[in-house]
């Protein structure tokens, strides 16, 4: 699945200037790791509550999220949707990740906006997209984010999906630092 994954990425035009472009296709990829031998970036921030506009328990949660894994899901009966999460401690997202889910494209986020906040009630925007889509299933896609703001709380607020009266989300990410750096070593 991962090799074939990786071949419709580059006939969809998807070709690589390096290393950090192939592990960057698929983020979570076992196979991308075995075939480069590590992983540039970092790992997630720790979310410590969500909380979100809808979700269908009890699988397809707001908790499923933020599991680690892309063959579980969030799901809301509602074309537009929204989660917010509580950090561990503020921090400056840089970056975050999204991957669709495994059923139905129709459902998928295509307009949404990605916030900060320092109390959860005022939110400052920090990145807006329109126009998205996810071609694949289980497509991890990563998006960078001009912020040097620490916050305690992220919300994203999707307000259009690809067309379904239903939203679905399999996994969402948020990152500090740069993103094409190499882990900090231990």
């Amino acid at each position: 699945d991962q090799e074939a994954a990786f071949r419709a990425y580059i006939k969809a035009g998807g070709g690589f200037l390096g290393i950090h472009d192939a592990a960057r296709a698929q983020p979570d990829s076992a196979w991308f790791t075995g075939l480069i031998g590590t992983r540039p970036g970092s790992n997630p921030e720790e979310v410590t509550e969500i909380t979100a506009s809808g979700e269908n328990p009890p699988n397809e949660t707001k908790e499923k999220l933020f599991d680690g894994r892309t063959d579980t899901k969030w799901l809301t009966f509602a074309s537009t949707g929204w989660i917010a999460v509580k950090m561990a401690e503020p921090v400056a997202v840089t970056h975050y990740a999204m991957a669709s889910a495994n059923d139905f494209p129709g459902r998928d986020p295509k307009d949404w906006t990605l916030q900060g906040s320092q109390d959860g009630a005022n939110w400052t925007d920090l990145d807006r997209r329109t126009g998205e889509d996810f071609p694949q299933r289980f497509q991890t896609k990563q998006y960078e984010v001009d912020n040097t703001t620490a916050y305690q709380y992220y919300r994203l607020d999707i307000t259009a999906n690809s067309g379904d009266p239903l939203t679905q989300l399999a996994e969402l990410q948020l990152f500090k630092g740069d993103p094409t750096a190499p882990p900090d070593e231990q």
